[in-house]
């Protein structure tokens, strides 16, 4: 229900925005009866003009007000229904009703009809003219029709006393009539405002929600960086104790000590890849690949795993190729294959295949020809999925079965995962399953018409790193602001033959350089201060006249933010011993070209 305010708000607004229309439409009119009766041989020269400078008056009055008021009629909104509107409706109505003493001839035809039609004319108007203000429309319609009824019943005569009960009867109808127009007009106005509410508070919602996003990134983001530091440290320790422990029983302890900071970095690497996927930032790049050399490679990393289990994965060959993001896509592809060894139950077999059409019978005629669509498949024959889960097995956290949350079973984002990925691509997946019987996953894929892409191009191992030598006595500054990680950096570069020193910002790196000459830098992206690895990097260039290799390591979620043109390379914590060795040793060629 319209409180007071919002009701007379809407009144003036509709009849504000009517005011030149009706203006527009009583000149016509008064011009018409003007000039067809104003000097007609019964009619008075004098009430005739004074007629018509009337109704200019009124017209004259509604221009100015829409000109004045139809964008802002806050200033005249206390006093507009008392003193503008309805002053003005009566001497509307007034002066149509008075048209038939000032131009009725009795005698003549024409002039009746002419009125008669107007008149009526003016009845309707007035019915739908003001459909929010039924004060406005019923003393609008009574201001006409009361003239005319008494007029019509003065003159007397069979004739007019009909068209006076006409006129009764029109006027009551066209009361009957505007009350209608008006629940249905102001109910519209209701559902409208009801709308513009419901709309507002879904903007509201939607920026909640929007906002909850962003914290929710900003906290993934935010504990993935402080989770990955300690966990690097843990790492790297553990590879120090590892050259420096060598009795059987502290190896046992320390590989089991490791499986335990594998688990914390298996935990955390969904939980960050969830985050650089909701952040936006990550964007697919597609390009066309063979899809059986795709499906080749996961056949081969997760054959050895699926075997360990008496399970068999193979993939059927196929010529198609796809043009798709290859990695998004191999991600996804792992993630099922991973997900069916990890819930198949029982031996069995995991099959990867590639069909053509979109799986309906009718091959999906109808659609446009331009597309082809292709259907990966990754299927297999275990103990499937119950009807009442499937719906869920996407939502994040949530497992079929495991209910003691067993982590040697997941930790239930790798379909969440998956789901998200598909949406990057543009692809639908879907799921089929029988209890019992196995499950089907379908990634279903829209395809340029060309029937063959060019050649794919070859795969590039991200990971391939010359085997070179470390350089005994390499002297390494490590900028790292977490006292514990920046130890731990220190004994591990020293086991490995490098000779380090520590900073945390500008001023204590450019401190290092008394009797101390860096040739590597292996720093954090953010230091102490706010300041950034690059930064205190280029500094150090200055002071020492020359470039400085570089090797970055950031508890950063990887692409938040994406690297810039320029930026050395980026590994991401937690980085295994072995990979930031290997980091280090790709810079090595550049260390002699900077001498």
């Amino acid at each position: 229900m319209l409180d007071s305010k919002t009701l007379r708000q809407e009144q003036m607004r509709a009849a504000i925005d009517g005011y030149l229309p009706v203006a527009a439409l009583t000149a016509a009119t008064s011009l018409l009866i003007y000039g067809a009766l104003g000097h007609a041989s019964g009619t008075s020269t004098l009430a005739a003009n004074a007629w018509f400078a009337w109704q200019a008056g009124l017209c004259l009055a509604w221009v100015l007000l829409s000109l004045r008021y139809r964008r802002d009629f806050g200033p005249i909104e206390a006093v507009w229904e008392r003193r503008i509107e309805l002053p003005l409706t009566v001497l509307s109505g007034l002066g149509w009703g008075l048209s038939w003493p000032v131009f009725m001839d009795p005698g003549n035809l024409a002039s009746i009809i002419l009125l008669n039609v107007i008149t009526s004319a003016a009845f309707f108007v007035y019915a739908v003219s003001t459909p929010l203000h039924a004060l406005i429309t019923n003393v609008g319609l009574l201001a006409c029709a009361l003239p005319v009824i008494a007029y019509a019943f003065w003159v007397g005569g069979p004739l007019f006393r009909w068209i006076g009960v006409g006129a009764v009867i029109l006027v009551l109808g066209a009361l009957l009539f505007a009350r209608v127009v008006h629940r249905i007009y102001l109910g519209a106005v209701e559902q409208a405002h009801e709308n513009r509410r419901l709309v507002a508070e879904l903007k509201l919602e939607q920026a909640r929600v929007a906002r909850a996003n962003r914290d929710k990134q900003q906290f993934f983001s935010a504990a993935s960086h402080d989770l990955r530091q300690p966990i690097q440290a843990l790492k790297l320790f553990q590879g120090v104790l590892g050259a420096e422990l060598t009795e059987p029983r502290q190896q046992a302890l320390l590989h089991k000590m490791g499986e335990a900071i594998e688990g914390l970095t298996q935990l955390l690497a969904p939980l960050a890849d969830i985050a650089r996927l909701d952040s936006g930032r990550l964007q697919p790049e597609p390009r066309w690949i063979d899809l059986d050399d795709l499906l080749r490679r996961i056949e081969q990393r997760y054959g050895e795993l699926a075997a360990e289990r008496d399970i068999e994965l193979r993939r059927v060959e196929t010529s198609q190729q796809a043009f798709v993001d290859p990695r998004h896509l191999e991600r996804v592809l792992s993630n099922l294959v991973v997900n069916a060894i990890a819930h198949m139950g029982r031996p069995g077999t995991i099959l990867l295949g590639v069909r053509r059409g979109d799986g309906r019978r009718n091959g999906g005629a109808g659609r446009a020809a331009a597309q082809r669509r292709l259907r990966i498949e990754v299927l297999d024959n275990g103990r499937g999925i119950p009807a009442e889960h499937q719906a869920r097995v996407f939502d994040e956290l949530y497992q079929v079965g495991n209910p003691e949350r067993n982590r040697a079973r997941g930790v239930g984002l790798g379909l969440a995962i998956v789901r998200r990925l598909c949406a990057l691509m543009g692809c639908r997946i879907t799921l089929e399953s029988t209890a019992g019987r196995g499950c089907r996953f379908t990634l279903h894929l829209e395809q340029p018409a060309a029937d063959r892409a060019p050649a794919a191009e070859p795969p590039v191992s991200a990971s391939a790193v010359p085997d070179l030598p470390a350089v005994p006595g390499t002297e390494v500054l490590i900028l790292e602001d977490d006292g514990q990680l920046a130890d731990a950096l220190h004994l591990q570069l020293a086991a490995w033959g490098f000779r380090p020193r520590t900073a945390h910002d500008t001023a204590s790196a450019l401190a290092t350089l008394d009797g101390f000459t860096p040739r590597l830098v292996l720093a954090d992206l953010e230091l102490r201060g706010g300041e950034t690895a690059p930064a205190v990097i280029k500094a150090l260039e200055r002071q020492l006249g020359r470039r400085l290799p570089a090797l970055l390591v950031t508890g950063r979620v990887e692409g938040d933010p994406p690297p810039l043109p320029g930026f050395p390379p980026v590994l991401h914590k937690p980085v295994a011993p072995g990979r930031l060795r290997a980091g280090l040793l790709a810079l090595l060629p550049a260390v002699d070209r900077y001498r």
